[in-house]
């Protein structure tokens, strides 16, 4: 983490003398942006990793929010991000899950709610015209990640008939993250663009549930790489 806090000290160092250089360029201006696409778990987050926990079984949703920025100088713009994404736990893996981890157990069912978090952002929009129609994207900036994790239950039945039933409340939980993204403008129309880009965010969050009444504490790697495309107005 001391790693990241450094490079992103430099990173921002670059920014201000970037904005600093960009000066007198006349072009004052902000951005509005509504945004949506696809955010897909990454890394431990969605992966099994021998623990019937949902966040093994996260599969890709859908996310959406919406953008602004003031560009303080020709290339560069401050400005705020929020997004709101939906994953859903795959039922069927984390079922078969319960079956393969007991052979008395037949058949199992799982009704789990989705994961959903919001992130709120504040940082550096990069834009760096190719020409009048195509322009390079970059995004750095820093905030809240605040990810529920889902109620659900269970359902097994045993290979002598019987029911077992296993169930996990729900919790919310917030951490200070940082955000990058990379990807391109293209402006068909003035003032007008459409936008592309690869996004990361993560963060280690600590949960605290019940599981079959007793309360478990347990620290889960929630990381996220998404696709989105936007439509961007400029205001001049």
């Amino acid at each position: 983490m001391k790693r990241v806090i450094i490079i992103f000290s430099i990173f921002l160092f670059f920014c201000f003398v970037a904005s600093y250089k960009g000066k007198g360029q006349g072009r004052e201006t902000g951005m509005l942006k509504l945004r949506t696409g696809y955010a897909n778990p990454i890394n431990s987050f969605g992966k099994f990793a021998g623990k019937l926990d949902y966040s093994s079984f996260v599969k890709g949703g859908a996310h959406f929010g919406l953008e602004g920025y003031y560009f303080y100088s020709a290339n560069v713009g401050f400005g705020g991000l929020f997004s709101f994404n939906r994953n859903k736990v795959d039922s069927h893996r984390l079922s078969g899950a319960y079956i393969n981890s007991n052979i008395e157990y037949d058949t199992a069912f799982a009704n789990v709610d989705p994961f959903n978090s919001v992130i709120g952002l504040v940082g550096f929009n990069f834009d760096l015209p190719v020409n009048d129609y195509v322009a390079f994207t970059f995004k750095m900036m820093t905030g809240a990640l605040i990810v529920t994790k889902p109620s659900g239950n269970i359902r097994v039945e045993t290979t002598d008939g019987d029911e077992l039933f296993f169930r996990e409340t729900e919790d919310t939980r917030a951490k200070f993250t940082i955000f990058t993204a990379a990807g391109m403008r293209f402006s068909p129309l003035r003032n007008w663009s459409i936008t592309t880009e690869f996004e990361y965010i993560g963060a280690q969050l600590k949960f605290s549930y019940k599981m079959n009444e007793v309360i478990v504490k347990r620290s889960n790697q929630v990381q996220l790489l998404m696709l989105n495309i936007g439509i961007a107005y400029f205001i001049e």
